[in-house]
């Protein structure tokens, strides 16, 4: 892994750093999860913040698929370990001296034909335009463009807060941003990387165009522990919104 000042520089000036090979139990990660998706797969909710199992909007080429599990750190607290990770905390470490929880966790068993998110910044969702959240991208399977990689707009992070538009037809589930795409880069990766960013970073990810291959991934927001925020009359302060979890950087 890169040194902390490296990592800290590239973090504040691109807005992102990728930590390769962070993970070394990232295929018994996803054999859990896949576990957690058989026990669920039968329900489901239709609010996209909400934490439960979200599906493919009715009518869509996906329709009854899982797209997403919010709040996968509710029904599987072990996933929250994950995010306590060794390197991870170390370069989380190097970027912020804050005490922190670990917010808005989710899962993504993105399938052949299938979408997570389109352009965005995390922060839109939370209400804040705070630029101290830190978002964890956690890849469990090898992701490139034909499966589903992340795309970040490097930079983006600097320019503040963005007007985000609801979405329609297969991007349906949740509101989007309007960016020039010719500023985009791939993150390609290897199965077991972690991509930090910034939670004002506009980033998205590639349709999973691929026959067979799928990419399972977990996000979640590393947050100060003093910063309250809420959303539409959801409040996602400490000790009040069930899926924000309190961690240790030691």
């Amino acid at each position: 892994m890169e040194d902390p000042s490296s990592i800290k520089r590239h973090f504040h000036e691109k807005g992102y750093v990728v930590l390769n090979g962070a993970l070394s139990n990232h295929e018994s990660i996803k054999q859990k999860l896949d576990l957690l998706l058989a026990e669920h797969e039968g329900n489901s909710q239709e609010d996209w913040n909400r934490p439960g199992i979200v599906k493919f909007p009715s009518g869509s080429a996906m329709d009854g698929k899982i797209q997403k599990v919010q709040g996968v750190g509710i029904f599987a607290p072990w996933v929250l370990n994950v995010f306590q990770n060794s390197a991870v905390i170390q370069a989380i470490s190097s970027l912020t001296v804050d005490d922190l929880d670990i917010f808005g966790t989710k899962f993504f068993p993105m399938c052949p034909g299938g979408t997570s998110v389109n352009w965005h910044q995390d922060n839109h969702f939370f209400g804040t335009a705070s630029s101290k959240i830190i978002s964890a991208a956690i890849y469990l399977e090898r992701a490139d463009k034909e499966n589903g990689a992340l795309r970040v707009i490097p930079g983006s992070h600097l320019t503040g807060q963005v007007d985000h538009a609801p979405g329609t037809d297969e991007w349906a589930n949740g509101e989007w941003a309007t960016v020039d795409e010719s500023q985009a880069v791939d993150v390609n990766c290897d199965a077991g990387t972690v991509v930090l960013f910034n939670a004002l970073l506009l980033h998205a990810a590639h349709k999973n165009v691929s026959k067979n291959r799928t990419r399972f991934s977990i996000f979640g927001h590393f947050v100060p522990r003093g910063l309250d925020f809420s959303w539409r009359g959801v409040d996602f302060s400490s000790g009040k919104y069930e899926d924000r979890h309190r961690i240790s950087k030691t």
